[in-house]
């Protein structure tokens, strides 16, 4: 499908793996096409434009998601040029106002490719435990804790040694008991009297929705919304999304800031017009000298 465009010279894939100038994700549903075109002069069209093309062909195959950037200077995909930071104390608002933020974004001329740094929210079984109730119990949170883990993940410390050989041992409870959130709730526990209890009388246990990739900055959690950007310039989008975003109604306790490119260009223009500044002061200050 990609070679068949005669601007390619090479293609090279990687599966499982995706990465960018700072970091690698490994995922079993994730890969990373790496295309090399000829020179510009050798074509008459745009590397943008037959990206483009790519993405539009490849997005034609049922349940997949293409998103086309170019190359980094060092091998892997580019960084996107509009990346925004939305933190603060609760998660939770932390993504009310990331979902609010992507909606400005999306709706600004420009941008391409918008997605959150994080995957979206997946259903989890939360745990609080009673620490009255437990002590009474005469258990710990340690002891539930590993017995959670060693139920529902397994645990292979164990070690079984046969003719020199060593062989792990997992210990998990079997797929029929660990179905439903009541499997949770009757998981057993046995204190150092022989006394048996389930965790359902010492805790509570809901569904709910959970980030499966925690991300943290200023050690606040947080989310960061990314997007590319065709036929505008940079700065001009960026300027058009802080104008939204700005007019937003943001929960209490979040807060948002530019960082990558758009960042970057911030900080240059503030430095030239610092060492304008300067330089205007001394030529007033030479000129009164003179």
């Amino acid at each position: 499908m990609i070679l068949k465009h005669q601007q390619v010279v090479t293609v090279f894939s990687n599966v499982g793996v995706s990465d960018d100038m700072l970091q690698a994700t490994n995922s079993a549903n994730l890969a990373q096409i790496n295309v090399k075109l000829v020179n510009k002069e050798e074509r008459t069209k745009s590397d943008v434009e037959i990206g483009n093309e790519m993405q539009k062909e490849i997005s034609r195959i049922p349940g997949v998601k293409v998103t086309v950037s170019p190359t980094s200077i060092v091998g892997g995909a580019d960084q996107d040029p509009i990346q925004l930071i939305v933190k603060g104390s609760d998660r939770g608002k932390v993504r009310e106002a990331a979902d609010q933020v992507m909606e400005a974004v999306k709706g600004t001329a420009g941008v391409v490719y918008p997605q959150f740094s994080t995957k979206n929210p997946k259903p989890e079984i939360e745990v609080k435990l009673d620490r009255e109730k437990m002590a009474a119990f005469g258990l710990n949170a340690s002891t539930v804790g590993a017995a959670l883990g060693t139920s529902f993940r397994g645990n292979d410390q164990a070690k079984y040694t046969y003719n020199g050989h060593e062989y792990d041992i997992m210990v998990e409870s079997s797929d029929f008991d660990k179905t439903k959130i009541e499997d949770v709730r009757n998981l057993l526990f046995t204190n150092s009297e022989g006394q048996q209890f389930t965790l359902g009388q010492f805790a509570k246990i809901k569904e709910t929705m959970g980030e499966s990739i925690l991300e943290r900055n200023d050690r606040l959690p947080s989310i960061t919304v990314q997007a590319g950007v065709q036929g505008r310039p940079t700065g001009t989008v960026g300027e058009e999304i802080e104008e939204k975003v700005s007019k937003l109604s943001m929960p209490a306790g979040v807060s948002w800031n530019f960082t990558g490119e758009v960042e970057d260009q911030e900080d240059a223009f503030a430095s030239m017009f610092a060492a304008l500044g300067i330089g205007i002061l001394l030529v007033y200050l030479i000129m009164v000298a003179l």
